[in-house]
């Protein structure tokens, strides 16, 4: 994915707030995958106030995911965290096109390392 550096910075607000929502959302969505994978393993999903962490943590120690993708993953879930406990009046450029540009190459990671449930 191409994306220019400055990209970001020429957005209003509200653009920048739909680039936090398919952020979120591509998050959401391989949290979905996993989801789907761990039951068919028939482990229990966690529960209580960090399953979300619990939930990476245990895909992790069952091989679903790698370290390399876990790491990335887990910079996905603290925006979740911050884009749904926070104003999109306060999301950070920077920040975004972080995320923006790592989409790839942790979706990459994850389809490559899931491979093996999905055929």
């Amino acid at each position: 994915m191409k994306f220019h550096q400055g990209a970001l910075y020429k957005l209003s607000g509200p653009e920048m707030a739909g680039i936090a929502a398919l952020i979120l959302s591509f998050y959401n969505g391989i949290g979905n995958v996993l989801k789907q994978i761990i039951l068919s393993k028939r482990i229990p999903i966690p529960s209580g106030e960090r399953w979300h962490k619990n939930f990476l943590d245990l895909s992790l120690k069952h091989r679903i995911i790698s370290k390399t993708t876990y790491a990335g993953l887990a910079r996905y879930l603290t925006f979740r965290h911050f884009f749904t406990h926070a104003y999109a009046y306060s999301l950070d450029p920077d920040r975004l096109n972080i995320l923006v540009k790592g989409i790839e190459r942790i979706y990459k990671g994850f389809v490559k390392g899931i491979g093996s449930y999905i055929h």
